[in-house]
Parts: C-alpha cells; structure tokens; sequence
C-alpha cells in the first residue's frame, strides 16, 4: 500500500499553486467554464477551501470535484514526464559546478574562499532543486574540498 499523499502524487497543495502554473495546468484541459475556473483558482492558488471556493463562485461542487480531478491528473502526468527533460539541465550545471572547482584549484588564496563560496552554492542549489540526491552531495561536496 502506498504512502504517498495525495499533494505528492499530483504536486499541487493549495495556497502553493503559482498563477503561471495554475494557467499552465488550465491550457492542458477543456475547462472553460470562468465560474469553475475562479473556484479552482481561489482554491488552488489563493488557498480557499473547496468549499468555500464552490460556493463564492456559486458553481456546482459536483462539477467543481470533476474539474479539480482532472487537474489533479493533469499534474500527476507531468510530474511523471518531469523525470526526462532535467537531464540536460543538470548535466549543464554538473559542468558549471566542475568548471568552478577546477577554478578554486587554480584561485589564489585570497580567492580560495569566495571561489569555494560560488561551488558550494550551486551545489546547495542542485540538492535544493532535488537534481542530485544526499550521496551526491556529499561526493561533489568533498570534489569542492568541503567537508559539509
């Protein structure tokens, strides 16, 4: 049996949902009704209970649920396909962070520090961004002569 909630499946915890990806999700369906498209939005981008959403736009909370699903599954898909396109990008930045560690190697020792500062930093963010998991971080960590 799975543990995962919800949220985690699809990606999308209300109040979190920016505008661009609440738009973005939006275009991937045939929802057009603008009484649905605004409770989705309160509940999805600003936060409101369903709820309470349905009711303020005086939309259907059978047509409200039906809607909300099909973003859900929406997102689920995406999440899904995300794995294969940040390959790239994460091979771009590997580089970018090997490219700086062969510059800290080079810098003086009046440079060391700050050189050192800009790899650990776009380590920090690969691990943040979840493009490299703990065991990396640890490896590229030590490649930086950083012991975290």
């Amino acid at each position: 049996m799975s543990t995962t909630t919800p949220e985690e499946q699809h990606g999308l915890v209300p109040g979190r949902v920016t505008d661009e990806q609440f738009e973005l999700l939006l275009g991937g369906t045939s929802i057009r009704g603008k009484g649905v498209i605004k409770a989705l939005h309160d509940h999805l981008v600003n936060g409101l209970a369903p709820t309470a959403a349905w009711e303020k736009h005086a939309v259907n909370k059978s047509q409200f649920s039906l809607r909300l699903k099909k973003i859900h599954i929406l997102s689920t898909r995406v999440n899904k396909l995300s794995k294969f396109y940040p390959r790239e990008f994460k091979q771009r930045i590997l580089a970018t962070f090997d490219k700086a560690v062969a510059e800290l190697e080079q810098a003086p020792k009046s440079l060391y520090q700050q050189k050192q500062g800009v790899a650990l930093g776009l380590l920090t963010a690969m691990r943040e961004c979840d493009f490299i998991d703990m065991t990396e971080y640890h490896e590229l960590a030590l490649k930086a002569h950083y012991v975290p």
